[in-house]
């Protein structure tokens, strides 16, 4: 059996020790296959990657300009200058919008299996209970003249 002292911003006083390795690393294994959107959660994984010798794709200088966003319980890591758009389940047009977006992507040659999983997720959004017109604080209101506007269906 291996030991090795544990050190650094985790350990606690005293001289800690590894003394069960395969356990330390089934709980690496078991770290790297949860979700976690929190800092410390993403703390838990670099730390599993650096137990298990995987490399860490946010220390790589092409990952260091990236911000983690999690949808569906998944997280990405996105280029800080890139475009996001975000259609929520409440947005009144927010399914039709998806699944536009479906047959364009199937159009151009997408994979049916995402196309497929777009058009699901339009009919969650169609189902949302609540709806409302899309706004942003930055954009003036102009629901009072009726544009932008659409009835419920």
């Amino acid at each position: 059996m291996h030991t090795a002292p544990l050190r650094g911003a985790g350990a606690v006083d005293g001289d800690h020790t590894i003394r069960d390795e395969d356990a330390a690393l089934r709980l690496a294994e078991l770290v790297m296959s949860m979700v976690f959107v929190s800092d410390a959660g993403h703390k838990a994984r670099s730390l599993a990657r650096a137990v298990l010798g995987i490399a860490d794709p946010t220390s790589d200088a092409a990952y260091r300009d990236r911000v983690p966003v999690t949808t569906n319980g998944t997280m990405r890591l996105i280029p800080a200058d890139e475009p996001v758009f975000l259609i929520r389940g409440q947005d009144m047009v927010g399914g039709d919008a998806v699944r536009a977006w479906a047959d364009l992507a199937a159009a151009a040659g997408a994979n049916p299996g995402i196309c497929d999983l777009a058009r699901q997720q339009a009919a969650k959004m169609d189902e949302w209970p609540k709806k409302k017109v899309a706004d942003h604080p930055s954009v003036r209101d102009h629901s009072a003249s009726g544009q932008g506007v659409r009835a419920p269906r």
